[in-house]
């Protein structure tokens, strides 16, 4: 029986594997023909990933996959995904053969190389250019004709000229544009890039642009930057790709408001090609016939970015292999057989689908929010990471929906508090060139040159004429002869300042001596201002020699607070180890000398009804460092100061029509700020809800710039740094703050609540990398650097914890949830407590400012319902053993006197005294052991029924 020939035209990897699927099988004769001279004529291209449905079964089939495992790069899974301004949204770390991820990557030169060299070279024709097919089906190249083939198969890409001969279809342009570009010896000559890429893809999306990195095998970077376009847009634009440099500057010109890491890509690039991109008609099918058929991009060629294409293209190979075997068992008519099955496979393989939307407006919402198709079409939880554990698990495509899963439920009218949330979004809405940024119309932000400044909502003070004698009038109004001093019973916080200038001279501030002050103001500088940002250190600096050479006593009453706060801020956050170190008084005498300091210095500042900026800085950083020794007057002292700082409008975003210059609007931000965290964390020490989240509010975040970096006289800000700055522990705080006052308006709704928690603290988390974490190097690691890595990882867990305590009153998290925050919640309380180690001593202060109360309560109640129940408490003994070990330890950090602490203290007390008597009985345990799903499985009955059952409300009294 004569051989079956089939002609594959090109030598692509489709080509070339249906090649090798076929030249094992006796009777089939393959051939195929290529239009490169050589294997070496052309560069090849970037790097693809294959599946394990489609790409990794062919290359299976073909016994080439061990060989593939030699060639692949599973650090190239590493994965980026970003917007223009670098904000990261899917991270991945690159991978190993025994971790992968089940889609390892490979060059396509090195694929190629592969498949070139598992079939026999002879049947290989280089240099073969087809021109046409024609209708007897003779193939017509430039230095000849070929004939005899039973089948022809057109793998010839994108451009098919074998389709010519099935149909008229060629394929449409996408709407997208752009060029290719390399970076070679990318470690050496682009490290940023280098570093960046990871070994791995980066994709960035932004205002209908991208910009993509893929590393290569070689160390090179491919480039690709792709805008949607029109198609003559080259024509018109004349770019000419033999000019690199005036290439280079056009287009970074597109890309000028991208992050500098990004257009870092372009500098660096060179060999530029032009990429229009294509794709056939969605659905687009050709007419079967006999003797011809399409494989890969031949077939349905459509844009990149799904990754799909050669794996569809191996498909197709391993598909038309298996018909074409098929087809040569012995049959009456080999020709009929083989064509119809050749028909069968191309009714089976897919047609062109919707081209990926390459730029996406609400890209963040639409990543890792949403379980992957499979997933969600199995009713199983979904980890949303690419790809996520579960498809791993099972071998399988990890798809995520392009737009959201519409899901039937019940809808409910939104709560009151989400209601009016919404009311007061749309009426912050505003011009950004108008006054009504302050939240009324006739609203004026009224300021001097000296430190003060009003907000004035009043209309009709607000449309005077003469703002010169509004301002006289408003401003002046601290410094009235008649004006009362604060009577002393509304006045506790500054308990002395009754006494006015018949004070102790020998405890007088103004008595103080220009060592003193110096040395209070490098400890100020070493353990305060780094973590509680509300001075500008140069003008400090000028501020405290000032005082050293003429005495507090020469200075004005404002300026002269705000020495004496950092002084008293100085001593009072003083670790009682080092103070013999540096004063030779009593610890406790030095605290009371200096409460008594700062009473008189807030007194001569008339405090009260002072509009000045450095009284604002005085009470801020008095109220940071105060110790918590009564919860209440601190949330009372503190909601005075957010009702002070609204009157000098620092909730507001400035405008030019405030004369408020760059560094002056930078200090604002950061003493708004603070104040929030303050009112904050006082808050919660009472049991209240924050003052500062029901105030509508606009003020930015401070700029990430280090003091030296300002020119306080310039009307332009300089530009923000990308990495670690003095001010990064101190963002790092206002972002958490930010999104956890954003969490709030979902926590009234639990509809809209349960469905925003894991997006709400992916966003933290996501937000708290990119923009700080990333940058701190953990070999080189400064007190402050460790202090902002604990706090990072201690706000995530923080943050989540306080948008799912409802759920836990009401039951509605399944048992795993339980435990993972569980063991969240003991991580949180282990991390914490190292804020008291040696190496951070100079911040402990900071830590016993904070109790984390939703962590100690969640993992003592957990603790103490687990430990009920013999049977199952070994599986548990390691995190409840930690747990009352870190109780433990934070009852001996800070003072127990809170009205917050006594259920705490009882539930502690019982949870400890039961998990002594388990231990006293002598059973053995394993220190690490992880719940593994079966056993959380097993305990679901029990700890489902009891969690609902239990009294919460008994437990958490005084909450």
């Amino acid at each position: 029986m004569p051989s079956t020939r089939v002609a594959i035209i090109g030598a692509g990897p489709v080509g070339l594997m249906l090649a090798r699927l076929l030249h094992n099988q006796p009777g089939i004769d393959v051939t195929v023909f290529e239009s490169d001279d050589s294997r070496h004529a052309r560069r090849q291209g970037g790097t693809l990933d294959l599946h394990p449905d489609t790409g990794i079964a062919a290359l299976k089939a073909g016994g080439l996959y061990e060989e593939f495992l030699q060639r692949a790069r599973f650090d190239g899974e590493a994965l980026k995904v970003c917007d223009k301004k670098l904000t990261i949204y899917i991270s991945t770390s690159g991978t190993s053969e025994t971790f992968a991820r089940g889609r390892p990557e490979i060059d396509r030169s090195s694929l190629r190389e592969m498949l070139l060299n598992s079939i026999p070279e002879e049947i290989i024709r280089w240099g073969c250019r087809l021109k046409s097919v024609d209708e007897k089906h003779r193939l017509i190249f430039d230095q000849g004709i070929e004939t005899g083939f039973d089948l022809i198969v057109g793998a010839d890409g994108a451009w098919s000229k074998v389709r010519r001969l099935l149909s008229d279809q060629q394929p449409q342009y996408a709407g997208l544009t752009g060029f290719s570009w390399t970076i070679h010896n990318a470690e050496k000559t682009a490290p940023d890039c280098y570093a960046l890429t990871n070994r791995g893809s980066l994709y960035a999306y932004s205002d209908n642009k991208t910009i993509m990195g893929q590393y290569i095998g070689d160390g090179s970077i491919n480039i690709y930057n792709w805008s949607v376009q029109p198609e003559d847009w080259n024509e018109k634009a004349k770019h000419d790709t033999n000019n690199v440099e005036e290439l280079k500057a056009t287009v970074l010109k597109e890309y000028e408001t991208w992050h500098p890491k990004l257009r870092d890509y372009l500098h660096h690039a060179e060999d530029p090609v032009l990429r229009p991109l294509y794709n056939l008609p969605v659905g687009w099918k050709w007419e079967h016939q006999s003797g011809v058929t399409l494989v890969g991009d031949a077939a349905h060629v459509m844009t990149p970015y799904a990754g799909e294409g050669v794996n569809l293209g191996f498909e197709d190979a391993l598909k038309l292999s298996q018909a074409i075997k098929k087809a040569y068992l012995p049959r009456a008519n080999e020709h009929t057989a083989l064509d119809a099955c050749v028909q069968d496979y191309e009714n089976d393989i897919p047609a062109p689908t919707e081209p990926v939307k390459l730029f996406p407006n609400n890209l963040h919402s639409m990543l890792q929010k949403r379980s992957c198709q499979p997933c969600y079409r199995r009713k199983v939880k979904c980890d949303k990471k690419v790809p996520c554990s579960t498809c791993r698990d099972q071998n399988q495509i990890c798809e995520y929906p392009q737009e959201p899963i519409r899901r039937r439920r019940n809808r409910q009218l939104p709560s009151r508090a989400l209601h009016e949330a919404e009311k007061s979004n749309q009426a912050v809405k505003r011009d950004d060139n108008s006054s009504a940024s302050y939240g009324r119309k006739n609203a004026k932000l009224i300021a001097n040159g000296d430190g003060q400044s009003r907000l004035v909502l009043s209309d009709f003070w607000a449309n005077l004429e003469d703002e010169d004698d509004l301002r006289q009038t408003i401003l002046d109004e601290s410094r009235s002869e008649n004006s009362q001093r604060l009577p002393f019973f509304l006045n506790p916080i500054f308990q002395h300042s009754k006494q006015g200038d018949s004070v102790d001279v020998a405890i007088d501030p103004w008595t103080w001596s220009s060592d003193h002050i110096k040395k209070c103001w490098e400890l100020f500088k070493e353990n305060v201002d780094p973590v509680v940002r509300v001075i500008h250190k140069p003008s400090m600096e000028r501020l405290v020699q000032d005082a050293a050479i003429n005495g507090i006593s020469g200075l004005k009453p404002e300026p002269a607070s705000l020495i004496v706060a950092v002084c008293y801020a100085a001593v009072i956050t003083l670790h009682p180890s080092n103070s013999s170190q540096h004063f030779t008084e009593d610890i406790h005498f030095l605290h009371h000398r200096h409460q008594y300091a700062i009473d008189l210095a807030m007194a001569r500042a008339n405090w009260f009804r002072s509009n000045h900026i450095q009284v604002m800085q005085a009470l801020v950083i008095v109220l940071s460092c105060m110790p918590r020794e009564d919860d209440r007057s601190l949330w009372m002292y503190t909601g005075l100061v957010l009702r002070m700082a609204t009157c000098l409008g620092l909730h507001c975003g400035t405008t030019a029509e405030s004369k408020i210059k760059p560094f002056q609007a930078d200090m604002r931000a950061r003493l708004w700020w603070q104040i929030c965290l303050v009112d904050v964390r006082i808050s919660e020490d009472y049991g209240a809800e924050s003052s500062a989240l029901r105030i509508r509010s606009d003020c930015p975040c401070p700029l990430n710039l280090n003091d030296t970096d300002w020119d306080i006289s310039s009307d332009v800000p300089p530009v923000p740094h990308e990495g670690f700055t003095e001010m990064t522990y101190s963002l790092l705080r206002f972002e958490a703050c930010k999104i956890d006052f954003e969490s709030q308006s979902y926590l009234n709704d639990n509809e809209v609540f349960n469905e925003k928690i894991d997006e709400k603290a992916s966003v933290l988390t996501n937000v708290i990398y990119s923009k700080y974490l990333r940058f701190i190097e953990a070999d080189s690691i400064s007190p402050i650097e460790m202090t902002i890595l604990r706090s990072g990882s201690v706000y995530n867990v923080k943050l989540r914890l306080k948008m799912y305590f409802p759920c836990f009153r009401d039951s509605e998290l399944e048992l795993a949830k339980h435990y993972e925050l569980f063991l969240a919640s003991v991580d949180l309380l282990e991390k914490y407590n190292m804020s008291f180690s040696e190496e951070v001593v100079n911040f402990a202060w900071m830590a016993q400012q904070y109790t984390q109360w939703h962590a100690v309560a969640f993992a003592l109640s957990f603790a103490y319902k687990a430990l009920t129940k013999p049977e199952y408490w070994e599986r548990i003994h390691d995190p409840v053993s930690r747990t009352i070990n870190a109780v433990r330890f934070l009852f001996d950090a800070q003072p127990t006197n809170s009205h917050r602490w006594q259920p705490l203290m009882r539930l502690y007390t019982r949870a400890a005294s039961l998990f002594e008597t388990i231990q006293s009985a002598g059973i053995e345990v394993p220190l690490q052991r992880i719940v593994s799903t079966e056993e959380l499985e097993d305990m679901e009955l029990l700890f489902k029924s009891d969690f609902a059952n239990f009294q919460w409300d008994n437990v958490l009294e005084g909450f």
